[in-house]
Protein backbone atom coordinates (compact mmCIF):
# COMPACT_ATOMS: atom_id res chain seq x y z
CA UNK A 1 0.00 0.00 0.00
CA UNK A 2 1.38 3.41 -0.89
CA UNK A 3 1.75 6.14 1.73
CA UNK A 4 -0.94 8.20 0.01
CA UNK A 5 -3.40 5.32 0.27
CA UNK A 6 -2.66 4.97 3.98
CA UNK A 7 -3.16 8.69 4.54
CA UNK A 8 -6.61 8.34 3.00
CA UNK A 9 -7.47 5.58 5.49
CA UNK A 10 -6.36 6.94 8.89
CA UNK A 11 -8.55 4.53 10.87
CA UNK A 12 -6.89 1.54 9.16
CA UNK A 13 -3.45 2.91 9.97
CA UNK A 14 -4.46 3.54 13.58
CA UNK A 15 -5.83 0.00 13.90
CA UNK A 16 -2.73 -1.55 12.32
CA UNK A 17 -0.37 0.38 14.58
CA UNK A 18 -2.34 -0.41 17.72
CA UNK A 19 -2.48 -4.11 16.79
CA UNK A 20 1.24 -4.12 16.08
CA UNK A 21 2.03 -2.47 19.40
CA UNK A 22 -0.14 -4.95 21.31
CA UNK A 23 1.59 -7.91 19.58
CA UNK A 24 4.98 -6.28 20.23
CA UNK A 25 4.22 -6.05 23.96
CA UNK A 26 2.90 -9.62 24.13
CA UNK A 27 5.92 -10.90 22.19
CA UNK A 28 8.39 -9.05 24.43
CA UNK A 29 6.70 -10.46 27.54
CA UNK A 30 6.64 -13.99 26.09
CA UNK A 31 10.27 -13.75 24.98
CA UNK A 32 11.33 -12.78 28.50
CA UNK A 33 9.31 -15.67 29.98
CA UNK A 34 10.71 -18.16 27.43
CA UNK A 35 14.29 -17.04 28.13
CA UNK A 36 13.68 -17.50 31.85
CA UNK A 37 12.32 -21.01 31.24
CA UNK A 38 15.29 -21.87 29.01
CA UNK A 39 17.68 -20.76 31.76
CA UNK A 40 15.97 -23.10 34.25
CA UNK A 41 15.98 -25.98 31.73
CA UNK A 42 19.68 -25.38 31.07
CA UNK A 43 20.30 -25.48 34.80
CA UNK A 44 18.34 -28.76 35.12
CA UNK A 45 19.79 -30.53 32.06
CA UNK A 46 23.28 -29.09 32.19
CA UNK A 47 25.63 -28.55 29.29
CA UNK A 48 29.06 -29.56 28.13
CA UNK A 49 31.34 -28.77 25.22
CA UNK A 50 29.15 -30.55 22.70
CA UNK A 51 25.50 -31.58 22.84
CA UNK A 52 23.43 -33.16 25.57
CA UNK A 53 20.02 -34.45 24.47
CA UNK A 54 17.33 -35.78 26.78
CA UNK A 55 13.78 -36.90 26.05
CA UNK A 56 11.27 -36.60 28.85
CA UNK A 57 7.55 -36.01 29.22
CA UNK A 58 7.05 -35.96 25.46
CA UNK A 59 9.73 -33.31 24.86
CA UNK A 60 13.20 -33.55 23.40
CA UNK A 61 15.65 -31.06 24.92
CA UNK A 62 19.11 -30.41 23.53
CA UNK A 63 21.72 -28.19 25.12
CA UNK A 64 24.84 -27.24 23.21
CA UNK A 65 28.03 -25.86 24.68
CA UNK A 66 30.84 -24.56 22.54
CA UNK A 67 33.95 -22.43 22.71
CA UNK A 68 34.61 -19.36 20.63
CA UNK A 69 38.18 -18.49 19.83
CA UNK A 70 39.67 -15.17 18.81
CA UNK A 71 43.19 -14.82 17.46
CA UNK A 72 45.41 -12.32 19.19
CA UNK A 73 47.33 -11.29 16.04
CA UNK A 74 50.46 -9.91 17.70
CA UNK A 75 50.92 -12.98 19.87
CA UNK A 76 50.14 -15.43 17.05
CA UNK A 77 52.64 -13.81 14.68
CA UNK A 78 55.28 -14.00 17.44
CA UNK A 79 54.93 -17.80 17.88
CA UNK A 80 53.61 -19.20 14.59
CA UNK A 81 57.08 -20.05 13.22
CA UNK A 82 57.48 -22.60 16.03
CA UNK A 83 54.82 -24.83 14.45
CA UNK A 84 54.55 -26.59 11.08
CA UNK A 85 52.56 -24.42 8.65
CA UNK A 86 50.11 -27.24 7.88
CA UNK A 87 49.19 -27.28 11.59
CA UNK A 88 48.48 -23.56 11.95
CA UNK A 89 44.95 -23.26 13.37
CA UNK A 90 44.57 -19.81 11.79
CA UNK A 91 43.26 -18.83 8.38
CA UNK A 92 44.77 -15.59 7.21
CA UNK A 93 42.41 -13.93 4.78
CA UNK A 94 41.86 -10.58 3.20
CA UNK A 95 38.23 -9.65 3.30
CA UNK A 96 36.92 -7.11 0.83
CA UNK A 97 33.88 -5.23 2.03
CA UNK A 98 32.10 -2.50 0.12
CA UNK A 99 32.04 0.95 1.73
CA UNK A 100 28.43 1.96 1.09
CA UNK A 101 28.95 5.57 2.15
CA UNK A 102 31.89 5.89 -0.24
CA UNK A 103 29.95 4.23 -3.06
CA UNK A 104 27.06 6.63 -2.61
CA UNK A 105 29.43 9.61 -2.49
CA UNK A 106 31.17 8.51 -5.71
CA UNK A 107 27.83 7.85 -7.44
CA UNK A 108 26.71 11.38 -6.55
CA UNK A 109 29.97 13.28 -7.15
CA UNK A 110 31.37 11.37 -10.11
CA UNK A 111 28.81 9.17 -11.93
CA UNK A 112 31.22 8.46 -14.79
CA UNK A 113 33.80 7.02 -12.39
CA UNK A 114 31.09 4.91 -10.75
CA UNK A 115 30.06 3.51 -14.16
CA UNK A 116 33.60 2.19 -14.56
CA UNK A 117 33.67 0.79 -10.99
CA UNK A 118 30.15 -0.67 -10.92
CA UNK A 119 30.96 -3.96 -12.71
CA UNK A 120 33.12 -4.93 -9.69
CA UNK A 121 30.11 -4.78 -7.37
CA UNK A 122 26.95 -6.83 -7.06
CA UNK A 123 23.94 -4.80 -5.97
CA UNK A 124 20.95 -6.51 -4.43
CA UNK A 125 18.16 -4.42 -2.96
CA UNK A 126 17.97 -4.87 0.79
CA UNK A 127 14.76 -5.96 2.45
CA UNK A 128 12.82 -2.86 3.50
CA UNK A 129 12.59 -2.37 7.23
CA UNK A 130 9.74 -1.15 9.35
CA UNK A 131 10.28 0.34 12.78
CA UNK A 132 7.30 1.23 14.87
CA UNK A 133 7.71 3.05 18.15
CA UNK A 134 5.03 4.20 20.49
CA UNK A 135 4.95 7.94 21.09
CA UNK A 136 3.91 9.19 24.49
CA UNK A 137 0.35 10.38 24.21
CA UNK A 138 -0.50 13.99 25.01
CA UNK A 139 -3.25 14.35 27.59
CA UNK A 140 -5.70 15.61 24.95
CA UNK A 141 -4.77 12.93 22.35
CA UNK A 142 -7.48 10.36 21.74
Amino acid sequence: MQAQQLEQRPELVKELLEDYWLMHAINADNTAKMNDIKAHVLEAVGFKNGTITVSQHGFKVSTVGKSNYTVIPQQWHAIKEQFPEDLHPVRETVKLEPDTKMINAIKKANPEMWKRMAPAFENKPAKPTVKIAQIKKASNDG
